[in-house]
């Protein structure tokens, strides 16, 4: 089923394109492409250099680069502040029914539909249930044998 909605997409994208431009205008659908392709640039630039960047501003970013109406509507769910918790309540039950299904091992997860917390807020790593998050890295460290005297 992804494969054909990944094949059908262009058809749609193109027919759309064509439907819109006879439609507005062929300068109206492109000064509307520069608009979005810019702003999915200074999206993607604006989260490429944060310390947190957020997902599904990414996301959207680069849904917003490709060219299309359909992409770009896609696009701009990801990136409004009110429409995107319908992304993360479907990302969550998606992610939920992996991690159930046992396809993940040891994987544990918080979410929360309050905005991401930046590194500056007072709230910072700590979690709705007012649990402290600690944020750490994983290393190996050689085994080394000790000598026995």
């Amino acid at each position: 089923m992804p494969i054909l909605l990944f094949l059908s997409l262009p058809i749609l994208e193109l027919s759309l394109w064509i439907y819109a431009g006879n439609h507005y205008g062929w300068m109206n659908l492109l000064g509307w492409e520069l608009i979005s392709f810019f702003l999915g640039m200074y999206l993607i630039k604006q989260q490429s250099i944060t310390r947190q960047p957020d997902f599904k501003a990414m996301v959207g970013g680069f849904l917003l680069l490709t060219p299309g109406l359909i992409t770009d509507f896609i696009g701009l769910t990801f990136v409004l502040p009110g429409v995107n918790l319908i992304w993360s309540l479907l990302f969550k039950t998606q992610l939920e029914r992996v991690i159930h299904s046992g396809a993940v091992k040891g994987f544990a997860y918080k979410w929360s539909p309050q905005s991401q917390a930046d590194s500056q807020s007072p709230t910072a790593g700590v979690m709705d249930d007012g649990n402290l998050v600690i944020d750490a890295e994983f290393v190996e460290l050689p085994v080394t044998e000790k000598k026995s005297e």
